[in-house]
């Protein structure tokens, strides 16, 4: 009880912000004046309801016997101060900030309520079969025990594929599925995204990653913060598309300092992307910053740009920012030397020429 009076209390007490934020952004908005809106999630609370979550949470908690994930304590007990609602995301109900019993800060999520599943299979065998065709189908990787494991949070000596009820399987799946927690999980050890807490029926939990400021006039250390990060996202075996890179995607971790990917939700393999039949240009859209044209020879809608050339373009050299005018990029103040192969990078969509152009931007950066 004493746990939930400190929620409300945290509740009551940003409710009463609410008019007067609202105010001030609106009368700022009006005289044109520049406000830091970097990234824009951190400060549109005023949007949305923090009585809406609680009203959600404890309609899930209703019945907690059939939930299912590592969050649930901490969620169903109300084990939440500091609570900041933030306005809707993409496919996303509810995402709020909070601080555990521990004194961890963490961005909690909800699934869309249009993404909850209903899966056919209801059996475990049924629903293993299912779960695999659709990872493999949407992610292009092999669900084996190793993932299942580390998807469910998992210790060695639990079953990967062995479920409590119906209800633990609808919640697996939609947790499964969904590319931010799904990639966020598998992506754990890189350290790109930011660190998954748990998961609980519908929510699940990130590790709150810290606003980036660019130093002035420009920022060398950031940019080589964010050529190591995006060149993580290709390896030997697969390559990941950023379809939607832009500075306000990403974050610092409090822990160790690194840049880490804020949004997964267009992040997309390059093979599943590339592989989509056209018969004309006009077949083949773009997704987003992810460029495509239709190949005449194989009838295929290729992507043709890269993350590098993306970061080059839309982080380096301009700063795409949501509901803002766009400003100056990290390095576009750069000496000239760096300048000229930033611009030539902007220009560059052949992936052959990536790693070299990576190189030289790097050498002129130390």
């Amino acid at each position: 009880m004493r746990v939930k009076c400190v929620m409300l209390k945290s509740l009551r007490r940003r409710s009463k912000k609410v008019f007067i934020v609202g105010l001030a952004l609106l009368a700022t908005a009006f005289f044109g004046l520049a406000i830091d809106f970097t990234p824009v999630r951190f400060i549109t609370a005023y949007t949305c309801s923090n009585r809406r979550i609680l009203s959600a949470i404890e309609s899930i908690c209703a019945d907690r016997e059939n939930l299912s994930g590592t969050f649930c304590d901490e969620l169903c007990n109300l084990q939440l101060e500091d609570v900041k609602c933030f306005s809707s995301h993409f496919q996303k109900d509810f995402v709020f900030e909070a601080t555990l019993g521990n004194g961890e800060k963490v961005i909690a999520k909800s699934f869309h309520e249009a993404e909850l599943s209903q899966p056919e299979a209801s059996s475990s065998k049924a629903f293993t079969r299912k779960v695999k065709r659709d990872v493999k189908s949407k992610f292009l990787v092999d669900l084996d025990h190793k993932l299942m494991k580390k998807l469910r949070f998992q210790s060695d000596g639990d079953s990967a594929f062995t479920f409590k009820s119906e209800a633990e399987i609808r919640q697996l799946h939609t947790a499964i599925v969904n590319k931010e927690y799904f990639w966020s999980r598998y992506l754990e050890a890189a350290n790109l995204l930011p660190k998954t807490v748990g998961f609980c029926g519908r929510f699940y939990a990130v590790e709150r990653l810290d606003v980036i400021r660019p130093k002035s006039p420009y920022d060398v250390d950031l940019a080589l913060k964010m050529l190591h990060v995006v060149d993580g996202f290709q390896t030997e075996t697969e390559q990941l598309m950023l379809c939607d890179l832009k500075l306000d995607n990403f974050g610092l971790s409090s822990e160790d300092g690194g840049l880490r990917l804020l949004d997964a939700d267009h992040l997309e393999p390059f093979e599943k992307i590339s592989s989509a039949s056209c018969s004309s240009e006009k077949t083949c859209k773009n997704l987003l910053r992810c460029e495509r044209k239709c190949d005449e020879k194989s009838r295929m809608c290729r992507v043709t740009t890269t993350n590098l050339q993306l970061t080059c373009k839309d982080v380096f050299l301009k700063w795409q920012r949501d509901r803002l005018p766009d400003a100056a990029g990290i390095l576009q103040k750069a000496p000239k030397s760096i300048l000229d192969v930033v611009n030539l990078c902007a220009k560059t969509s052949d992936s052959s020429k990536a790693a070299e152009i990576k190189r030289d931007l790097e050498e002129l950066l130390k």
